[in-house]
């Protein structure tokens, strides 16, 4: 049982993630995921938490964290920069490396459930793009969403979905279509519906 739950558990934090962004406070709902996801190996491991120093992406990151701290003392680099830095590369491998589950089944139950999610996207992409209005401007709250206002009233309207840009929309769908190839769905109906949806 507590295994079925973990496949949960990453899509939910992405979800969480996108909302709290565009309402503002992704920042603060990443540090409170963190402290709840990454204590755990640190409690379990007697205040240790294992890193794999042959990996090159630790190395870049030490350099990177290295760099920004020189930067803040001779005054380049602001507080805020340093706080995303770890933000962006250090907490959130940790989070999402804590929240996929360690057994293949369990990941390739997790992927479908993404997969689920961008079909939910698609659908919503498509009926935006018929409509040629996103009603997400009235929920997100970042200075992005001008952008989204723009292109309400545009004659080359550009579809977006639940996401703040076309191109990271874009980055999606092309998820979305290796998931299509590799985890297809049993009913061929279903699969024609997705394939026509995220092409479209």
């Amino acid at each position: 049982m507590k295994n079925e739950r973990n496949i949960y558990l990453f899509p939910l934090f992405w979800i969480g993630l996108i909302a709290t962004t565009y309402l503002g406070f992704g920042e603060y709902y990443m540090v409170g995921v963190s402290v709840m996801v990454c204590l755990i190996p640190i409690i379990k491991n007697h205040g240790l938490v294992r890193v794999h120093k042959s990996c090159t992406f630790f190395w870049f990151v030490m350099y990177y964290i290295i760099v920004s701290i020189i930067g803040i003392f001779t005054g380049y680099v602001g507080l805020k920069n340093f706080i995303e830095l770890l933000l962006k590369y250090v907490i959130l491998p940790l989070i999402i490396y804590e929240l996929i589950p360690s057994d293949s089944d369990n990941q390739v139950k997790m992927l479908e459930l993404l997969k689920s999610f961008i079909f939910v996207c698609c659908l919503y992409g498509f009926i935006e793009s018929i409509m040629k209005y996103n009603f997400m401007v009235h929920i997100v709250r970042l200075n992005t969403k001008a952008w989204m206002e723009a292109m309400n009233g545009a004659t080359n309207y550009q579809p977006c979905s639940i996401f703040l840009h076309y191109n990271y929309y874009g980055c999606v769908l092309i998820l979305g279509l290796v998931f299509a190839f590799f985890l297809p769905y049993r009913r061929k109906i279903w699969n024609f519906i997705y394939w026509i949806i995220l092409l479209e």
